[in-house]
C-alpha cells in the first residue's frame, strides 16, 4: 500500500494529483484541471428513490462541479414523489426503471451502458459534494494507466451520531492511499474497502471486467474492487475528493445491512478467499472504537457500541449462513427484498469458484 500526499513536486501546489503518478504527468504549467486528464470524458451517475428531501443540497452542488461533467444521469425506480420532475428540470437525463427491477449491481450496470463517457462516477443521493473541485480531485489518479478505480472520502453530516461519525472516521482517514494486488496479504479484506457512494471507475477498466457482480444484494462494489486487484489494476482512495455521507441507523437496520453483506460474502466465495481473515477489520473497528469512547470520556457510550457490534457480528453470521433459512425469513431479515424475488432463478455458475474471482 502506497500512503502519498496529493501533489507532485512538478506540480502546481494546489494540484490534485498523486506525487508518484505526477512526477511524471505533471510538468507544472497546466492548471489542475487540465493537469488531471484532459481527454477524459466524465458522466456522473445517482440512482435515486424519494430523493426529494436531499436534492435541495444535491441539486445545486452537482450543478456547480468544475470542471463539469459531460453528463449527469438519474436513475430513478419510480419515485412516489417529484425526483424526476426536479431533475429534469436542473438540466439532468432521468431514466426511470421499475421498482421491483432495482438492483445495486444491475442499476449501475445499466446505468454504464446508457452513457457514453471514459470515467463512470457512481453517487448516491444522499451523498452531497462538499466542493466544487470534487471531480477534479476524483479524476487525478486516472493520469495512472494502472488506476481502474477511484472513491471519495466520506465526511459525517452534522447531525451523525459518534457512532456514525466513528464509522466515517475508521473507514475514511485523511490520507489518501493507491492499493494494488501485492498489498493485499498484508491489508486482507482492507485493500478491497471501497464504496459506491462516491467513486469513478475508468470504463474500459469497468466493461473489461464485466461490471459489478448482479448476484449479490450489496457489496458490488467491494466485490468488484476485489476482481479488479486480482486482475493487475490498481485503486485509489482519494481523501481531498470529500462528500458529506453518513446514517444513523437503527439496531434493526443494522442487523438488515449486515446480513446482506454476509450474504454477499457467502455467495462469493473467491472473495473470501482472496480476502483470508474477513472478521480481522471488524475486531479493528470495535477494539478501536471503545478505546476512543474511554479515551474521549464517554465511557456511557460504551454498552450502546457494544450492542451495536453485537448486532452487527449477528446480521453478519446470520447472513453467511442464509441458504439454512427458509426463504420468507430471508427477504424478512434483508434490506434487499427485491433481490430475493429475483433470486430463485438465477444461475450461480462461476460464483463458486474461489480459482475464478473474475467471473
Amino acid at each position: 500500500m502506497a500512503t502519498m500526499p496529493i501533489s507532485s513536486p512538478h506540480c502546481p501546489p494546489h494540484c490534485p494529483v498523486p506525487a508518484e503518478v505526477g512526477d511524471a504527468l505533471c510538468d507544472g504549467r497546466d492548471a489542475p484541471a487540465d493537469c488531471i486528464a484532459q481527454a477524459l470524458s466524465v458522466a456522473v451517475v445517482v440512482p435515486t428513490l424519494n430523493a426529494s428531501p436531499y436534492l435541495d443540497r444535491l441539486i445545486p452542488a452537482l450543478s456547480r462541479l468544475d470542471p463539469a461533467p459531460a453528463e449527469i444521469l438519474i436513475l430513478d425506480s419510480q419515485s412516489d414523489d417529484d425526483t424526476a420532475q426536479r431533475c429534469r428540470a436542473a438540466g439532468f437525463r432521468v431514466h426511470v426503471i421499475a421498482r421491483a427491477a432495482f438492483g445495486h449491481g444491475r442499476t449501475r450496470n445499466l446505468a454504464a451502458r446508457l452513457v457514453e463517457a471514459d470515467v463512470l462516477i457512481f453517487m448516491t443521493q444522499d451523498a452531497v459534494p462538499l466542493d466544487t473541485r470534487l471531480l477534479a480531485h476524483l479524476l487525478a489518479p486516472f493520469n495512472d494507466p494502472r488506476i481502474g478505480h477511484a472513491f471519495a472520502r466520506q465526511v459525517p453530516h452534522a447531525y451523525a451520531t459518534p457512532a456514525a461519525a466513528f464509522a466515517r472516521s475508521f473507514n475514511y482517514p485523511a490520507v489518501s492511499r493507491l492499493v494494488a494486488w501485492r498489498d493485499v496479504p498484508s491489508l486482507g479484506i482492507g485493500a478491497f474497502f471501497t464504496s459506491n457512494a462516491c467513486a469513478a471507475y475508468r470504463r474500459s477498466t469497468f466493461m473489461e471486467l464485466n461490471g459489478f457482480p448482479e448476484d449479490v444484494p450489496v457489496s458490488e462494489d467491494t466485490l468488484f474492487a476485489a476482481k479488479m486487484l486480482h486482475a493487475g489494476h490498481a485503486l485509489c482512495y482519494v481523501a481531498e475528493a470529500r462528500v458529506a455521507h453518513s446514517h444513523n441507523y437503527s439496531l434493526h437496520q443494522e442487523l438488515r445491512r449486515y446480513f446482506d453483506i454476509g450474504v454477499a460474502h457467502a455467495r462469493a466465495p473467491w472473495y473470501r478467499a482472496l480476502a483470508g481473515n474477513l472478521e480481522g477489520r471488524g475486531r479493528a473497528f470495535v477494539v478501536t472504537e471503545l478505546r476512543g469512547l474511554w479515551m474521549s470520556g464517554r465511557a456511557l457510550l460504551i454498552p450502546a457500541a457494544i450492542m451495536r457490534n453485537a448486532v452487527r457480528w449477528v446480521g453478519y453470521r446470520t447472513g453467511r449462513h442464509y441458504r439454512l433459512l427458509p426463504r420468507p425469513l430471508r427477504r424478512c431479515l434483508s434490506a434487499q427484498p427485491q433481490f430475493w424475488a429475483r433470486a430463485r432463478g438465477w444461475r450461480r455458475a462461476g460464483v463458486e469458484r474461489p480459482s475464478q474471482p473474475w467471473v
